[in-house]
């Protein structure tokens, strides 16, 4: 995953060229496309990764309901 110094490297990198002449602007726009989609994917891969980290696993939550069932049984 490129870091945003990067990507910033890059699109002055390719900004500059575009200028100059020496990339076709077509080549220039088709680079910049995929890297936002690259970039939202990323963002989606890190959302769902944090998503996932947040969230307690079915067994956890399992163990925690039967001790909150037992815990009820003995005060009843």
């Amino acid at each position: 995953m490129p870091s945003t110094v990067e990507t910033i490297r890059r699109r002055k990198k390719l900004n500059e060229a575009a200028a100059a002449g020496v990339v076709d602007p077509q080549v220039f726009e088709d680079a910049l496309k995929k890297e936002q989609e690259t970039r939202a994917l990323e963002r989606e891969e890190a959302l769902k990764r944090k998503r996932k980290a947040k969230a307690p696993s079915l067994t956890d939550r399992l163990k925690e309901v039967k001790k909150a069932l037992q815990s009820f049984k003995l005060y009843n």
